[in-house]
């Protein structure tokens, strides 16, 4: 009787199985010849502390690219972190991470404390552009050019099991510019220059904030029991000319309740961002909190919504294909919005989709993900590191 209850809700896992089959046999037939143990080898060490991993990704909006990582989780033999990767998309978009730190460097009060020292550069050619709100048009579909460059300190303290208190330092630079090569017309062609806050300048800012956390999950790679509940403020220093200065409010919610399967988990998702200009400062528009494929809207391209404020809201389902596979099916909503008192339930954007993880070995990841809302299907493609 319960397998008849339940399964409707297994029917859209024989589906998904079903259309990764050739995946599934190929996965299986790699394991059966030791493959994927010889490629573990391959990329790392024998101590297994130190990893070499590829980089592809793509899709929604995004060019297709791919690049290098590397992952030390033991250097100098004192538990020393280091990461760092460099990626270029076939639209000559670039991209380039590296982080040093190590967990439970020392104490205060008999509490453990970790730091880590972050550094990001991207120079990306062709960012799309939509407008402002959350009715903007894809037909003032545009692009524009920006250089961006991030350096962040962070301490994190344990007081008491599983909540942590990080706070943070950094800096940033961002220049924009004309889009081009990809595709659409330049931002400034389309937008009045006057709407276009911070358009063709070199903006520097000192960023001084706090994340606050609970994390019961227990894993960080792949959560399947328990949750998150976290929050994030940010005060933006700029420095130089012009007056960009805000603050910045994030709320973000994770539960994971496993289902009458352990290898089965439901996750649910929300997250809120609220930006504040201080007096009569004005945010660039690039600095937007945004809404789109990559920040979990799944079902539209990149940078298509953008406003000071947002809401999503996600549904997930988890499930095994195989071994080596793990299915998923999502169902997202959201949207941007000036400030809290225009926040309302009207004109929600909606998308839905599925896909899949395989957890190819230790240190990689390979993710697949289809999703409709509206305006088209979005394809989007990942592999990267799971350390």
């Amino acid at each position: 009787m319960k397998k008849i209850l339940l399964f409707p809700l297994d029917m859209p896992g024989y589906a998904i199985k079903l259309g990764v089959f050739p995946l599934t046999f190929t996965f299986t037939e790699l394991q059966k010849h030791y493959a994927i143990e010889r490629m573990n080898d391959a990329l790392s060490n024998k101590e297994k502390t130190l990893w070499f991993y590829p980089i592809v990704e793509g899709g929604a909006g995004s060019s297709f690219g791919g690049g290098v990582g590397i992952k030390a989780i033991d250097l100098f033999h004192e538990k020393y972190q280091l990461g760092a990767y460099y990626k270029i998309h076939i639209n000559l978009d670039q991209y380039a991470h590296a982080s040093f730190g190590k967990d439970n460097a020392f104490s205060i009060f008999d509490k453990p404390v970790s730091y880590e020292a972050i550094t990001d550069f991207q120079r990306l050619t062709s960012v799309d552009y939509y407008g402002i709100g959350n009715s903007s048009s894809r037909r003032n579909h545009s692009q524009y050019l920006i250089n961006n460059i991030n350096g962040t300190f962070q301490l994190s303290i344990m007081p008491v099991k599983y909540f942590s208190i990080a706070p943070h330092v950094g800096f940033s630079g961002s220049d924009t510019g004309k889009g081009h090569g990809g595709g659409h017309p330049s931002i400034e062609t389309v937008f009045p220059r006057s709407s276009l806050v911070g358009f063709d300048k070199w903006i520097e800012y000192f960023d001084a904030g706090i994340r606050i956390a609970n994390d019961t999950t227990g894993n960080v790679f792949q959560p399947r029991k328990g949750g998150t509940r976290a929050f994030t403020f940010d005060h933006f220093q700029n420095f130089g000319a012009g007056s960009y200065n805000y603050n910045q409010y994030a709320f973000d919610i994770w539960q994971y309740i496993p289902l009458w399967n352990p290898c089965i988990t439901l996750a649910i998702h929300n997250g809120w961002t609220f930006e504040q200009a201080s007096g009569a400062s004005q945010i660039p528009f690039y600095r937007l909190t945004t809404l789109d494929a990559w920040s979990m809207l799944r079902g539209f391209s990149r940078g298509r919504f953008r406003d000071k404020s947002s809401v999503i809201f996600n549904v997930e389902y988890y499930f095994p294909i195989s071994s080596m596979l793990e299915g998923i099916i999502f169902y997202d909503t959201g949207r941007v919005f000036p400030s809290v008192k225009d926040f309302s339930f009207n004109n929600f954007k909606y998308s839905a989709g599925g896909g899949f993880n395989a957890h190819i070995f230790t240190v990689m990841l390979f993710g697949f993900r289809a999703a409709y809302g509206g305006e088209g299907v979005n394809i989007m493609l990942s592999v990267t590191k799971r350390i």
